[in-house]
C-alpha cells in the first residue's frame, strides 16, 4: 500500500485530517483501528453517539418518504434507459432503521440491507418486504441476501468508511449486476459554503471551530473528490445532485452553530423548501435548483448517481 502524503492538516478536538494526495480526498490520520469502528457501530453509535436519531426518523418520516421516492424515481430512470426491467433488486449498505427500504418495498422492489447496529438492524428487519442482515459490508455475501443488485444505496455512509475505495471497488465487483446504479449520499466537507459560514459567525476561520470534523467521520469528500473516486472504482458517474444548503441559513444571520433549537427550525425550512419544491410540476425545479449547487460544489450533502458499465 503506498503511504499517505499530504501538504494540508486540521485538527480538532483531537482528531486530525489530512487532504491526502495518495488517496484523493481528505481523511483522518492515522485511521481509527478497525476494531474501535467495529465496536462502535455495533453496539454504540446509536445508543451513544446518536440516541435521538430513531426519534428524528420517525418525525422526518415524510421528508425521508420524500428523498426514497426521489432517488427511485431517477435510479428507474437511469435502469429502464440500459433496459433493465423495473422494479429490481435493491441493496441498502448502512441501512439504519429501514427508513430508506421501506418506501422502495412498498413499491414492488425486491429489498436487502446490511446495518452494522444491532439496534437499528432489528428494527429495520421488521418492515415487511425487507430483509436486513446485522454485520459489516466486508463480512457479507451478496448472494445471502439475493444479489447481484441492480440498485445499491449508501446514505451517509460512506464518511465512516476507513477504507472507501476498498468498499466501493467490492461493491462495484461484487454486490452489483452490470449497467446497475449506485446512489451515493455524503456530506459535503470543506466547502466554500462552510468556510464562508465560519467567517460570518466567527470572524475567522479557526481549526477548532470547524464543527464537520469529528471522531465518526473518518473521510471527507467534495464533488470531485468523490467523482474522482468512483470513476477509479470502475463507475460511470451519471447524475451530480445536492441537497439543501443549510449553510445558507448561517449567511442570512440564523446562527444555528451556537444554538441547537436555531438549528432544528432551519432544518425545518429546509424540509418545506425540498417538499414544497419537489411536489408536482415544480420537482423538475428542485432538480434544476439543487443540481446547478452540485456542480458550484454547494449542498449540505452530496448525491450522486453512478453506473456500473452497461446493461448486458
Amino acid at each position: 500500500m503506498t503511504p499517505c502524503r499530504w501538504n494540508e492538516q486540521w485538527t480538532r478536538n483531537g482528531v486530525t485530517v489530512v487532504r491526502c494526495e495518495t488517496c484523493g480526498f481528505i481523511h483522518q490520520i492515522p485511521f481509527p483501528p478497525a476494531a474501535h469502528s467495529t465496536r462502535l457501530y455495533h453496539e454504540g453509535y446509536y445508543e451513544e453517539m446518536k440516541p435521538d436519531y430513531s426519534r428524528i426518523v420517525q418525525e422526518d418520516a415524510g421528508h425521508f418518504a420524500f428523498w426514497a421516492r426521489e432517488k427511485m424515481e431517477q435510479a428507474a430512470a437511469l435502469l429502464s434507459a440500459g433496459g433493465t426491467h423495473i422494479p429490481g433488486r435493491v441493496l441498502d449498505v448502512g441501512a439504519s432503521f429501514g427508513q430508506f427500504l421501506r418506501h422502495w418495498a412498498a413499491a414492488g422492489w425486491q429489498c436487502a440491507g446490511i446495518e452494522p447496529s444491532s439496534l437499528a438492524a432489528a428494527q429495520a428487519a421488521q418492515i415487511p418486504g425487507v430483509h436486513v442482515v446485522n454485520a459489516l459490508l466486508e463480512d457479507t455475501s451478496p448472494h445471502t441476501l439475493g444479489g447481484p443488485f441492480h440498485v445499491v444505496h449508501m446514505g451517509e455512509v460512506l464518511n465512516h468508511m476507513r477504507s472507501p475505495r476498498e468498499a466501493l471497488t467490492l461493491i462495484h465487483d461484487a454486490f452489483m449486476a452490470s449497467g446497475g446504479v449506485l446512489i451515493i449520499e455524503t456530506s459535503n466537507d470543506f466547502s466554500q459554503l462552510q468556510y464562508a459560514a465560519l467567517q460570518q459567525t466567527r470572524q475567522a476561520v479557526r481549526q477548532q471551530d470547524m464543527w464537520w470534523i469529528t471522531p465518526d467521520h473518518v473521510s471527507y469528500f467534495s464533488m470531485d473528490s468523490l467523482c474522482a473516486l468512483l470513476e477509479k472504482c470502475g463507475f460511470r458517474i451519471a447524475v451530480r445532485d445536492a441537497t439543501f444548503p443549510m449553510e445558507l441559513f448561517i449567511m442570512q444571520g440564523d446562527n444555528y452553530l451556537d444554538a441547537p433549537q436555531t438549528g432544528r427550525q432551519c432544518h425545518k425550512r429546509r424540509v418545506a423548501a425540498d417538499l414544497n419544491l419537489g411536489r408536482g410540476p415544480q420537482g423538475g425545479l428542485r432538480r434544476t435548483l439543487y443540481r446547478a449547487l452540485a456542480e458550484q460544489g454547494a449542498g449540505r450533502s452530496l448525491l450522486v448517481y453512478a453506473v456500473k458499465g452497461t446493461t448486458e
